[in-house]
Protein backbone atom coordinates (compact mmCIF):
# COMPACT_ATOMS: atom_id res chain seq x y z
CA UNK A 1 0.00 0.00 0.00
CA UNK A 2 2.87 2.41 0.80
CA UNK A 3 4.50 1.63 -2.50
CA UNK A 4 1.30 2.25 -4.43
CA UNK A 5 0.82 5.48 -2.54
CA UNK A 6 4.35 6.63 -3.38
CA UNK A 7 3.77 5.90 -7.09
CA UNK A 8 0.42 7.65 -7.13
CA UNK A 9 1.43 10.59 -4.96
CA UNK A 10 2.72 12.83 -7.81
CA UNK A 11 -0.41 12.33 -9.85
CA UNK A 12 -2.62 12.73 -6.77
CA UNK A 13 -0.94 16.08 -6.09
CA UNK A 14 -1.82 17.23 -9.60
CA UNK A 15 -5.41 16.04 -9.22
CA UNK A 16 -5.73 17.70 -5.83
CA UNK A 17 -4.53 21.02 -7.31
CA UNK A 18 -6.48 20.89 -10.55
CA UNK A 19 -8.07 24.27 -9.76
CA UNK A 20 -4.61 25.95 -9.67
CA UNK A 21 -2.96 25.17 -13.03
CA UNK A 22 0.12 27.26 -12.24
CA UNK A 23 1.04 25.09 -9.29
CA UNK A 24 0.46 21.96 -11.33
CA UNK A 25 2.67 23.24 -14.15
CA UNK A 26 5.50 24.15 -11.80
CA UNK A 27 5.17 20.78 -10.14
CA UNK A 28 5.33 18.95 -13.47
CA UNK A 29 8.40 20.99 -14.54
CA UNK A 30 10.17 20.20 -11.29
CA UNK A 31 9.18 16.56 -11.63
CA UNK A 32 10.70 16.17 -15.07
CA UNK A 33 13.58 18.64 -14.55
CA UNK A 34 16.21 15.89 -14.19
CA UNK A 35 15.19 14.53 -17.58
CA UNK A 36 15.23 18.00 -19.15
CA UNK A 37 18.65 18.69 -17.64
CA UNK A 38 19.98 15.38 -18.95
CA UNK A 39 18.66 16.05 -22.48
CA UNK A 40 20.06 19.59 -22.58
CA UNK A 41 23.41 18.44 -21.21
CA UNK A 42 23.57 15.62 -23.75
CA UNK A 43 22.77 17.95 -26.66
CA UNK A 44 25.29 20.60 -25.63
CA UNK A 45 28.07 18.14 -24.75
CA UNK A 46 27.59 16.05 -27.90
CA UNK A 47 27.62 19.18 -30.07
CA UNK A 48 30.87 20.46 -28.58
CA UNK A 49 32.45 17.01 -28.72
CA UNK A 50 31.47 16.62 -32.39
CA UNK A 51 32.92 20.02 -33.30
CA UNK A 52 36.15 19.23 -31.46
CA UNK A 53 36.53 15.82 -33.12
CA UNK A 54 35.66 17.25 -36.54
CA UNK A 55 38.31 19.96 -36.20
CA UNK A 56 40.97 17.50 -34.98
CA UNK A 57 40.28 15.00 -37.77
CA UNK A 58 40.45 17.77 -40.41
CA UNK A 59 43.83 18.92 -39.08
CA UNK A 60 45.17 15.36 -39.19
CA UNK A 61 43.81 14.77 -42.72
CA UNK A 62 45.43 18.01 -43.91
CA UNK A 63 48.74 16.92 -42.39
CA UNK A 64 48.46 13.47 -44.00
CA UNK A 65 47.84 15.10 -47.42
CA UNK A 66 50.96 17.28 -47.05
CA UNK A 67 53.06 14.25 -46.10
CA UNK A 68 51.75 12.25 -49.06
CA UNK A 69 52.77 15.15 -51.34
CA UNK A 70 56.30 15.10 -49.97
CA UNK A 71 56.03 18.24 -47.85
CA UNK A 72 57.78 17.78 -44.50
CA UNK A 73 58.45 21.43 -43.65
CA UNK A 74 55.59 21.89 -41.20
CA UNK A 75 54.32 20.83 -37.79
CA UNK A 76 50.85 19.76 -36.73
CA UNK A 77 49.29 22.15 -34.24
CA UNK A 78 45.86 23.25 -33.04
CA UNK A 79 44.54 19.87 -31.84
CA UNK A 80 42.44 19.84 -28.68
CA UNK A 81 41.83 17.25 -26.02
CA UNK A 82 44.52 15.24 -24.32
CA UNK A 83 44.24 12.14 -26.53
CA UNK A 84 44.62 14.16 -29.74
CA UNK A 85 47.51 16.17 -28.34
CA UNK A 86 49.38 12.89 -27.89
CA UNK A 87 48.55 11.98 -31.49
CA UNK A 88 49.79 15.46 -32.53
CA UNK A 89 53.14 14.87 -30.81
CA UNK A 90 53.46 11.47 -32.51
CA UNK A 91 52.66 13.02 -35.91
CA UNK A 92 55.31 15.70 -35.47
CA UNK A 93 57.91 13.11 -34.43
CA UNK A 94 57.02 11.02 -37.50
CA UNK A 95 57.32 14.07 -39.80
CA UNK A 96 60.81 14.86 -38.43
CA UNK A 97 61.92 11.24 -38.86
CA UNK A 98 60.59 11.10 -42.44
CA UNK A 99 62.28 14.38 -43.31
CA UNK A 100 65.63 13.16 -42.01
CA UNK A 101 65.26 9.86 -43.86
CA UNK A 102 64.33 11.57 -47.16
CA UNK A 103 67.25 14.00 -46.84
CA UNK A 104 69.61 11.12 -46.09
CA UNK A 105 68.38 9.14 -49.10
CA UNK A 106 68.63 12.19 -51.32
CA UNK A 107 72.19 12.89 -50.16
CA UNK A 108 73.16 9.25 -50.68
CA UNK A 109 71.67 9.28 -54.19
CA UNK A 110 73.54 12.48 -55.05
CA UNK A 111 76.80 10.95 -53.84
CA UNK A 112 76.18 7.87 -55.95
CA UNK A 113 75.54 10.00 -59.02
CA UNK A 114 78.79 11.88 -58.43
CA UNK A 115 80.68 8.61 -58.02
CA UNK A 116 79.15 7.14 -61.18
CA UNK A 117 80.20 10.26 -63.07
CA UNK A 118 83.68 10.04 -61.55
CA UNK A 119 84.15 6.38 -62.48
CA UNK A 120 82.81 7.03 -65.99
CA UNK A 121 85.39 9.80 -66.30
CA UNK A 122 88.17 7.55 -65.01
CA UNK A 123 87.32 4.82 -67.51
CA UNK A 124 88.25 7.21 -70.33
CA UNK A 125 91.88 7.31 -69.12
CA UNK A 126 92.73 3.64 -69.77
CA UNK A 127 90.82 3.82 -73.05
CA UNK A 128 92.98 6.79 -74.09
CA UNK A 129 96.12 4.91 -73.04
CA UNK A 130 95.13 1.80 -74.99
CA UNK A 131 94.31 3.88 -78.06
CA UNK A 132 97.69 5.63 -77.81
CA UNK A 133 99.56 2.34 -77.45
CA UNK A 134 97.72 0.87 -80.43
CA UNK A 135 98.70 3.90 -82.52
CA UNK A 136 102.31 3.50 -81.43
CA UNK A 137 102.30 -0.21 -82.25
CA UNK A 138 100.81 0.57 -85.63
CA UNK A 139 103.62 3.07 -86.32
CA UNK A 140 106.36 0.76 -85.00
CA UNK A 141 105.20 -2.51 -86.53
CA UNK A 142 107.18 -1.84 -89.71
CA UNK A 143 110.40 -1.69 -87.70
CA UNK A 144 111.27 -5.29 -86.81
CA UNK A 145 114.07 -4.23 -84.45
CA UNK A 146 111.69 -2.59 -81.92
CA UNK A 147 110.19 -4.75 -79.20
CA UNK A 148 106.49 -3.97 -78.75
CA UNK A 149 106.19 -6.14 -75.63
CA UNK A 150 106.27 -3.15 -73.20
CA UNK A 151 103.44 -1.55 -75.15
CA UNK A 152 101.41 -4.74 -74.97
CA UNK A 153 102.04 -4.87 -71.20
CA UNK A 154 100.70 -1.32 -70.85
CA UNK A 155 97.60 -2.28 -72.84
CA UNK A 156 97.06 -5.34 -70.64
CA UNK A 157 97.41 -3.34 -67.41
CA UNK A 158 94.94 -0.74 -68.59
CA UNK A 159 92.48 -3.44 -69.63
CA UNK A 160 92.75 -4.76 -66.06
CA UNK A 161 92.15 -1.23 -64.75
CA UNK A 162 89.02 -0.94 -66.86
CA UNK A 163 87.81 -4.23 -65.40
CA UNK A 164 88.38 -2.94 -61.86
CA UNK A 165 86.57 0.32 -62.58
CA UNK A 166 83.67 -1.53 -64.13
CA UNK A 167 83.49 -3.79 -61.09
CA UNK A 168 83.42 -0.72 -58.82
CA UNK A 169 80.58 0.64 -60.90
CA UNK A 170 78.58 -2.57 -60.58
CA UNK A 171 79.11 -2.62 -56.79
CA UNK A 172 78.09 0.99 -56.37
CA UNK A 173 74.42 0.31 -55.60
CA UNK A 174 75.27 -2.38 -53.08
CA UNK A 175 76.92 0.11 -50.76
CA UNK A 176 76.11 -0.26 -47.08
CA UNK A 177 79.20 1.35 -45.60
CA UNK A 178 81.08 4.50 -46.61
CA UNK A 179 84.31 2.53 -47.22
CA UNK A 180 82.70 -0.29 -49.19
CA UNK A 181 84.98 0.21 -52.21
CA UNK A 182 88.24 0.02 -50.28
CA UNK A 183 90.25 -3.08 -51.16
CA UNK A 184 93.35 -2.86 -48.98
CA UNK A 185 96.19 -5.22 -49.83
CA UNK A 186 99.99 -5.37 -49.93
CA UNK A 187 101.25 -3.43 -52.94
CA UNK A 188 104.72 -2.84 -54.37
CA UNK A 189 104.25 0.90 -54.78
CA UNK A 190 107.67 1.50 -56.34
CA UNK A 191 107.00 -1.07 -59.07
CA UNK A 192 103.57 0.37 -59.68
CA UNK A 193 104.97 3.90 -60.06
CA UNK A 194 107.73 2.70 -62.40
CA UNK A 195 105.12 1.06 -64.61
CA UNK A 196 103.09 4.27 -64.57
CA UNK A 197 106.18 6.28 -65.52
CA UNK A 198 106.83 3.96 -68.45
CA UNK A 199 103.21 4.26 -69.52
CA UNK A 200 103.05 8.05 -69.35
CA UNK A 201 106.33 8.41 -71.23
CA UNK A 202 104.89 6.51 -74.17
CA UNK A 203 101.99 8.98 -74.20
CA UNK A 204 104.36 11.91 -74.87
CA UNK A 205 106.06 10.13 -77.76
CA UNK A 206 105.00 12.87 -80.18
CA UNK A 207 105.25 15.76 -77.70
CA UNK A 208 108.12 17.88 -76.44
CA UNK A 209 107.30 17.01 -72.83
CA UNK A 210 109.67 15.54 -70.26
CA UNK A 211 108.32 13.13 -67.63
CA UNK A 212 110.06 13.14 -64.23
CA UNK A 213 109.19 10.86 -61.30
CA UNK A 214 110.91 11.83 -58.04
CA UNK A 215 110.08 8.81 -55.89
CA UNK A 216 111.52 8.49 -52.38
CA UNK A 217 109.76 5.66 -50.53
CA UNK A 218 110.73 4.53 -47.05
CA UNK A 219 109.24 1.05 -47.47
CA UNK A 220 109.22 -1.62 -50.14
CA UNK A 221 105.54 -2.46 -49.74
CA UNK A 222 102.46 -0.51 -48.62
CA UNK A 223 98.97 -1.62 -47.63
CA UNK A 224 96.76 0.45 -49.91
CA UNK A 225 93.90 0.19 -52.37
CA UNK A 226 95.81 -0.05 -55.64
CA UNK A 227 92.83 0.78 -57.84
CA UNK A 228 92.02 3.93 -55.87
CA UNK A 229 95.58 5.26 -55.75
CA UNK A 230 95.87 4.69 -59.50
CA UNK A 231 92.68 6.69 -60.05
CA UNK A 232 94.21 9.62 -58.17
CA UNK A 233 97.56 9.42 -59.96
CA UNK A 234 95.93 9.04 -63.38
CA UNK A 235 93.71 12.07 -62.81
CA UNK A 236 96.75 14.16 -61.91
CA UNK A 237 99.04 12.90 -64.67
CA UNK A 238 96.62 12.77 -67.58
CA UNK A 239 95.07 16.14 -66.78
CA UNK A 240 98.59 17.54 -66.66
CA UNK A 241 99.42 15.84 -69.95
CA UNK A 242 96.28 17.19 -71.58
CA UNK A 243 97.21 20.80 -70.85
CA UNK A 244 100.99 20.59 -71.24
CA UNK A 245 102.20 21.23 -74.78
CA UNK A 246 105.89 21.43 -73.90
CA UNK A 247 108.08 21.52 -70.79
CA UNK A 248 107.89 18.86 -68.08
CA UNK A 249 105.48 16.98 -65.86
CA UNK A 250 107.01 16.06 -62.52
CA UNK A 251 105.56 13.69 -59.95
CA UNK A 252 107.11 13.84 -56.50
Amino acid sequence: IEAVYVLKAPFSFINNNADTPGVGFVYIVLLISPLIFFVLYLILFTSRLYKSLFNNINVLLYAADKISNGDFDFKVHGLKRLEFIRIQDSFNAMICALKEMINSLSKSEDERKIMVSSIAHDIRTPITVIQGQMDLINDLKKNRNIDITPHLDIIRRNCNRMSMLTENLSLLYKVEKPDFLMNIRKVDLKKMLNEKKQEIRTMVYYKNVKIIFDVNLSQSYYYIDEAMILRVIDNLLYNSLRFTKDGKIELK
